[in-house]
Formats: structure tokens, sequence, C-alpha cells
């Protein structure tokens, strides 16, 4: 079955981590803070956990009821996360309105069991169309190296190398209006436009320049991913495949990705 991918931006959080404040029907007001750290919606950063086992793990500890966060990050879903507190009432202000924004919320929540965000969640760019990457793999398909080679007037061949690295290239050749401009967005935060200016240029609190970003092949498939850092993306001008074309057939490419080393 082919595959559209996702890309996940690196979020880190700061020291002394973020703070949200919960209420559910066992206890609260009660300040959670969300551990500095780096991590993904998808899988595990520096701590071990992705964003949402951090958050729930935070508030878990600290609250009476069992809750839940959830993200739709699958292959076609709408990249949106959802609250939940074991059937029961549950309130939550963002104390820090980073983690509000990140996670595509816009206010504090009240008066319901569960929520879901009204805009895709920041640090993510789920595909709608199919991509191309040499040899189809999470990871670099191309390998290159450090080698210098020289031969003298009797024919000997002097040589030295010392460090190699992978690269890859990934694109997405007909991609949706709304999948990459920002200003053409559906859904807030869905289009890889807003996703570069925030985890690639590093514009928001959470992101860093150039990334890393990791690459998931089959977004339903969360352990398959390859972590990069993302060059030569300075400027966004991108293509347009079929000019005037009201649906979009727009051209996103990440031109080099140099393959984090483990």
């Amino acid at each position: 079955m082919a595959t559209n991918g996702k890309l996940e931006a690196q979020v880190t959080i700061p020291t002394g981590g973020w703070t949200i404040t919960c209420t559910d029907a066992l206890g609260g007001p009660t300040g959670v803070v969300v551990p500095a750290g780096t991590y993904y919606h998808s899988s595990d950063g520096s701590n071990s956990n992705t964003l949402s086992e951090a958050i729930t793990t935070a508030v878990n500890t600290l609250l009476g009821q069992t809750w839940t966060l959830t993200i739709a990050a699958g292959e076609s879903a709408n990249g949106k996360y959802t609250i939940g507190c074991d059937g029961a009432t549950c309130t939550v202000t963002w104390t820090d309105t980073e983690l509000r924004d990140l996670l595509g919320f816009t206010g504090d929540l009240s008066g319901s069991t569960s929520y879901e965000s009204p805009s895709q969640a920041q640090a993510l760019f789920v595909a709608s169309n199919g991509f191309q990457k040499k040899n189809g793999q999470s990871g670099g398909s191309a390998r290159k190296s450090n080698q210098q080679a020289r031969v003298n007037d009797a024919g000997y061949v002097f040589a030295i190398q010392g460090r190699d690295y992978k690269t890859a290239s990934i694109t997405w050749p007909m991609e949706t209006r709304a999948k990459c401009w920002t200003v053409n967005e559906s859904t807030t935060n869905e289009s890889f436009e807003t996703f570069m200016v925030d985890g690639i240029w590093g514009q928001s609190s959470w992101g860093t320049v150039t990334g890393p970003i990791r690459f998931y092949p089959d977004a339903d498939t969360d352990t398959d991913y390859g972590t990069f850092s993302a060059m030569d993306l300075g400027e966004w001008d991108p293509q347009e495949l079929t000019e005037h074309y009201a649906g979009g057939h727009w051209r996103i490419e990440l031109p080099r990705l140099i393959e984090v080393p483990e």
C-alpha cells in the first residue's frame, strides 16, 4: 500500500519545564510541570518519552484520575490532539501557553470529559500525497566522505579517508495548496511552510535551526523513522506543477538532509 509519510520536528522544552494547571473529580487545581528535554510527537526523545507520554506521566503522578492524551498523526489523519479524563469532567489552564499552542489548543479547557484541539499540532507535517525518496526507506540513502586521493607521475595513488555521513532528499511533488502554504491552510498549522518556519528555521520557542526533524515513510508506523538536519532551506518559494489549478499541485522539497549520527 502506498503511503504519504510525515515529518516531525524536535521540540525542546527548556530548563524548568512547562506548567499546566489541571483539575479532575478527585483533585486539583494542581500545577503540573512537564519536564525539560527534547521530544517528538510519535517517537522517543531525550527522556525516552514521546511528548504525550511525558505530559500524561506528569499529570497522572499528581492527580487522582487517569488522564489520556493522544494525537491523530497517522496516514490521512488530522494531526489533532485529544485530552481525556477517565469519563469525568476535567479542566486545564495553560500556565505556559507555548505548550497550549504546540498541542493545537487555543484557550483554557473546562466543562467536558474530553477535548479535541481545534488546530493541528505544531512540529508536525502529515502529507496528503505520496513522496519521492531514493530507496524509499526512512534513513539516509546516499553516503558522502572526506576522502582525498592523489596520483603521482609514476602512477602511485596516495589516499586518506577519515569520516563519512549519510544524506537524503525527500520530495512531495503534488501536494495540495493547504498543505503547502500557511495562508491557505484549512486547519491551522497543517502546511509545510508553517512546519518549516517553526521547526527548521527555529522561529518557535521550542524549535532549533535546521531541526533535527524525523521522517516517517509510513505515518502509521511510528517505530520506523530517520532523523535528519535539514539543510538548504533558507527560502520558501515552491513550484506549482500545474499552473492555476484550483486544488493545487505544489512541489514540496527537502533538497539536502544530513542523517544525524547515532
